[in-house]
Protein backbone atom coordinates (compact mmCIF):
# COMPACT_ATOMS: atom_id res chain seq x y z
CA UNK A 1 0.00 0.00 0.00
CA UNK A 2 1.14 3.09 -1.12
CA UNK A 3 2.96 4.96 2.19
CA UNK A 4 2.98 8.77 1.33
CA UNK A 5 1.70 10.97 -1.18
CA UNK A 6 4.30 11.03 -3.03
CA UNK A 7 3.57 7.10 -4.08
CA UNK A 8 0.20 8.19 -5.38
CA UNK A 9 0.23 8.73 -8.89
CA UNK A 10 -3.31 9.27 -9.62
CA UNK A 11 -6.37 10.09 -7.13
CA UNK A 12 -10.25 10.37 -7.99
CA UNK A 13 -12.57 11.66 -6.00
CA UNK A 14 -16.20 11.34 -6.51
CA UNK A 15 -19.70 10.62 -5.47
CA UNK A 16 -21.70 7.61 -6.32
CA UNK A 17 -24.32 8.71 -9.23
CA UNK A 18 -27.04 6.19 -10.45
CA UNK A 19 -25.03 5.34 -13.50
CA UNK A 20 -22.16 4.39 -11.28
CA UNK A 21 -24.55 1.70 -9.71
CA UNK A 22 -25.47 0.40 -12.36
CA UNK A 23 -22.43 0.06 -14.88
CA UNK A 24 -20.58 -1.33 -11.64
CA UNK A 25 -23.17 -4.13 -11.14
CA UNK A 26 -23.61 -5.01 -14.87
CA UNK A 27 -19.58 -5.07 -15.46
CA UNK A 28 -19.73 -7.05 -12.68
CA UNK A 29 -22.38 -9.78 -13.99
CA UNK A 30 -20.87 -9.47 -16.96
CA UNK A 31 -17.59 -10.25 -16.12
CA UNK A 32 -18.12 -13.53 -14.11
CA UNK A 33 -20.50 -14.78 -16.54
CA UNK A 34 -17.55 -14.65 -18.96
CA UNK A 35 -15.06 -16.10 -16.33
CA UNK A 36 -17.04 -19.47 -16.72
CA UNK A 37 -15.31 -22.09 -17.78
CA UNK A 38 -16.30 -22.79 -21.95
CA UNK A 39 -18.10 -26.44 -21.28
CA UNK A 40 -20.88 -24.94 -18.64
CA UNK A 41 -21.07 -21.81 -21.32
CA UNK A 42 -21.41 -24.58 -23.91
CA UNK A 43 -23.63 -27.30 -21.99
CA UNK A 44 -27.03 -26.20 -22.27
CA UNK A 45 -26.41 -25.00 -26.58
CA UNK A 46 -25.31 -28.42 -27.12
CA UNK A 47 -27.89 -30.10 -25.52
CA UNK A 48 -30.54 -27.76 -27.30
CA UNK A 49 -28.79 -28.75 -30.83
CA UNK A 50 -29.17 -32.47 -30.17
CA UNK A 51 -33.04 -32.03 -28.88
CA UNK A 52 -33.99 -29.93 -31.34
CA UNK A 53 -31.99 -32.05 -34.56
CA UNK A 54 -33.51 -35.35 -34.03
CA UNK A 55 -36.91 -34.93 -33.75
CA UNK A 56 -36.56 -32.44 -36.57
CA UNK A 57 -34.91 -34.87 -38.84
CA UNK A 58 -37.24 -37.64 -37.75
CA UNK A 59 -40.05 -36.02 -38.45
CA UNK A 60 -38.91 -34.99 -42.06
CA UNK A 61 -37.85 -38.50 -42.84
CA UNK A 62 -41.01 -40.05 -41.23
CA UNK A 63 -43.08 -37.55 -43.10
CA UNK A 64 -42.57 -39.62 -46.30
CA UNK A 65 -44.93 -42.23 -45.20
CA UNK A 66 -47.63 -40.09 -45.99
CA UNK A 67 -46.67 -39.26 -49.14
CA UNK A 68 -48.20 -42.00 -52.26
CA UNK A 69 -45.47 -45.26 -52.03
CA UNK A 70 -45.49 -47.81 -54.92
CA UNK A 71 -45.30 -50.83 -52.75
CA UNK A 72 -46.90 -53.96 -52.41
CA UNK A 73 -50.77 -54.81 -50.96
CA UNK A 74 -50.54 -55.22 -47.93
CA UNK A 75 -47.17 -54.13 -46.97
CA UNK A 76 -46.15 -50.98 -45.05
CA UNK A 77 -43.40 -49.15 -46.95
CA UNK A 78 -40.07 -47.66 -45.28
CA UNK A 79 -38.72 -44.44 -45.14
CA UNK A 80 -34.78 -44.52 -44.67
CA UNK A 81 -34.89 -46.88 -41.56
CA UNK A 82 -38.31 -46.39 -40.97
CA UNK A 83 -40.98 -48.97 -41.49
CA UNK A 84 -44.06 -46.68 -41.70
CA UNK A 85 -46.87 -47.79 -39.56
CA UNK A 86 -50.57 -47.72 -41.12
CA UNK A 87 -52.11 -46.43 -37.84
CA UNK A 88 -49.65 -43.30 -37.96
CA UNK A 89 -51.14 -40.15 -38.93
CA UNK A 90 -49.59 -36.45 -39.24
CA UNK A 91 -51.15 -35.23 -35.91
CA UNK A 92 -49.31 -38.73 -34.39
CA UNK A 93 -45.99 -38.19 -35.76
CA UNK A 94 -46.10 -34.46 -33.93
CA UNK A 95 -47.29 -35.80 -30.89
CA UNK A 96 -44.75 -38.65 -31.24
CA UNK A 97 -42.18 -35.80 -30.98
CA UNK A 98 -44.26 -33.25 -29.15
CA UNK A 99 -42.50 -34.46 -25.16
CA UNK A 100 -39.18 -33.64 -27.17
CA UNK A 101 -39.71 -30.32 -28.43
CA UNK A 102 -40.90 -29.81 -25.15
CA UNK A 103 -37.73 -30.16 -23.39
CA UNK A 104 -36.28 -28.40 -26.41
CA UNK A 105 -37.79 -25.61 -25.51
CA UNK A 106 -37.08 -26.49 -22.12
CA UNK A 107 -33.28 -26.32 -22.44
CA UNK A 108 -33.75 -23.08 -25.00
CA UNK A 109 -35.08 -20.73 -22.03
CA UNK A 110 -32.30 -22.79 -19.49
CA UNK A 111 -29.74 -21.91 -22.00
CA UNK A 112 -31.00 -17.97 -22.56
CA UNK A 113 -31.21 -17.36 -18.54
CA UNK A 114 -27.67 -16.83 -17.56
CA UNK A 115 -26.34 -14.74 -20.85
CA UNK A 116 -29.53 -12.73 -20.56
CA UNK A 117 -29.10 -12.03 -17.09
CA UNK A 118 -25.51 -11.54 -17.45
CA UNK A 119 -25.80 -8.84 -20.23
CA UNK A 120 -29.19 -7.25 -19.76
CA UNK A 121 -29.02 -3.42 -18.48
CA UNK A 122 -31.92 -2.73 -15.85
CA UNK A 123 -33.57 0.28 -16.19
CA UNK A 124 -32.21 3.19 -13.74
CA UNK A 125 -35.12 3.52 -11.43
CA UNK A 126 -34.04 -0.02 -10.21
CA UNK A 127 -31.04 1.35 -9.00
CA UNK A 128 -32.38 4.51 -7.97
CA UNK A 129 -34.56 2.55 -5.76
CA UNK A 130 -31.26 0.87 -4.12
CA UNK A 131 -29.28 4.09 -3.37
CA UNK A 132 -32.17 5.24 -1.40
CA UNK A 133 -32.42 1.75 0.70
CA UNK A 134 -28.44 0.79 0.77
CA UNK A 135 -26.72 3.64 -1.02
CA UNK A 136 -23.38 5.72 1.47
CA UNK A 137 -23.77 9.01 1.20
CA UNK A 138 -20.30 11.01 0.64
CA UNK A 139 -17.25 11.17 -1.08
CA UNK A 140 -15.24 8.10 -2.61
CA UNK A 141 -11.76 7.83 -3.47
CA UNK A 142 -9.30 5.76 -5.45
CA UNK A 143 -5.96 5.96 -5.19
CA UNK A 144 -3.67 4.80 -8.17
CA UNK A 145 -0.32 3.94 -6.94
CA UNK A 146 2.70 2.34 -8.12
CA UNK A 147 2.06 -0.82 -6.31
CA UNK A 148 -2.07 -1.39 -6.57
CA UNK A 149 -5.48 0.32 -5.95
CA UNK A 150 -6.27 2.00 -3.02
CA UNK A 151 -10.15 2.46 -2.21
CA UNK A 152 -12.08 4.47 0.30
CA UNK A 153 -15.57 4.73 1.08
CA UNK A 154 -17.98 7.18 3.17
CA UNK A 155 -18.08 5.02 5.89
CA UNK A 156 -14.51 4.97 6.97
CA UNK A 157 -13.92 1.27 4.95
CA UNK A 158 -10.60 1.18 2.65
CA UNK A 159 -9.59 -1.49 0.50
CA UNK A 160 -6.23 -2.33 -0.97
CA UNK A 161 -6.07 -4.81 -4.06
CA UNK A 162 -1.98 -5.28 -5.97
CA UNK A 163 -2.28 -4.74 -9.46
CA UNK A 164 -1.93 -8.40 -9.99
CA UNK A 165 -5.32 -9.36 -8.63
CA UNK A 166 -6.14 -7.55 -11.99
CA UNK A 167 -6.16 -9.23 -15.70
CA UNK A 168 -7.83 -6.39 -17.77
CA UNK A 169 -8.77 -2.95 -17.94
CA UNK A 170 -11.27 -1.55 -20.22
CA UNK A 171 -12.64 1.98 -21.17
CA UNK A 172 -15.48 3.93 -21.94
CA UNK A 173 -15.96 7.70 -22.22
CA UNK A 174 -16.68 8.12 -19.08
CA UNK A 175 -15.21 5.29 -16.94
CA UNK A 176 -12.66 3.03 -16.43
CA UNK A 177 -13.50 -0.89 -15.57
CA UNK A 178 -10.43 -2.80 -14.12
CA UNK A 179 -11.16 -6.98 -13.92
CA UNK A 180 -10.03 -8.95 -11.16
CA UNK A 181 -8.93 -12.79 -10.96
CA UNK A 182 -11.98 -12.77 -8.61
CA UNK A 183 -15.12 -11.92 -11.23
CA UNK A 184 -15.36 -8.54 -9.22
CA UNK A 185 -15.03 -5.18 -11.35
CA UNK A 186 -13.58 -2.10 -9.78
CA UNK A 187 -15.45 0.94 -11.68
CA UNK A 188 -13.22 4.01 -12.02
CA UNK A 189 -15.19 7.20 -13.07
CA UNK A 190 -13.08 9.70 -14.73
CA UNK A 191 -14.81 12.72 -13.70
CA UNK A 192 -13.52 12.08 -10.35
CA UNK A 193 -10.02 13.28 -11.70
CA UNK A 194 -8.83 16.77 -10.70
CA UNK A 195 -7.33 17.43 -14.39
CA UNK A 196 -9.33 16.10 -16.64
CA UNK A 197 -6.15 16.48 -19.39
CA UNK A 198 -4.47 13.62 -17.37
CA UNK A 199 -7.72 11.22 -18.18
CA UNK A 200 -5.49 9.49 -20.81
CA UNK A 201 -2.29 9.07 -18.48
CA UNK A 202 -4.30 7.71 -15.88
CA UNK A 203 -5.74 5.24 -19.01
CA UNK A 204 -2.47 4.57 -20.35
CA UNK A 205 -0.86 3.87 -16.47
CA UNK A 206 -3.60 1.34 -15.81
CA UNK A 207 -2.88 -0.84 -18.80
CA UNK A 208 0.77 -0.71 -17.85
CA UNK A 209 -0.16 -1.75 -14.29
CA UNK A 210 -2.65 -4.71 -14.75
CA UNK A 211 -0.89 -8.06 -13.77
CA UNK A 212 2.43 -6.38 -13.05
CA UNK A 213 4.44 -7.49 -10.16
CA UNK A 214 4.95 -4.96 -7.33
CA UNK A 215 8.47 -2.75 -7.24
CA UNK A 216 10.87 -4.72 -4.91
CA UNK A 217 11.21 -2.76 -1.95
Amino acid sequence: MPTDDAAVSFVIDYHMSVDDLREHDIAGRSAAWRSKPLWSLLICPVILLGLVAGPVFSTRAMSGCFLPAFTAPGQHPYVWVWRCDSIMTPNGLLWQNGWVFAAAGAALVLALIEPVRALARPPRWRYRKLMKRHGVPGLYRFEVAADGLTTARPDGAISYVPWPVFTAVRETRERFFLESRYDSVWVLPKRGLADQSSVQQLGEFLRSSVGREPPSA
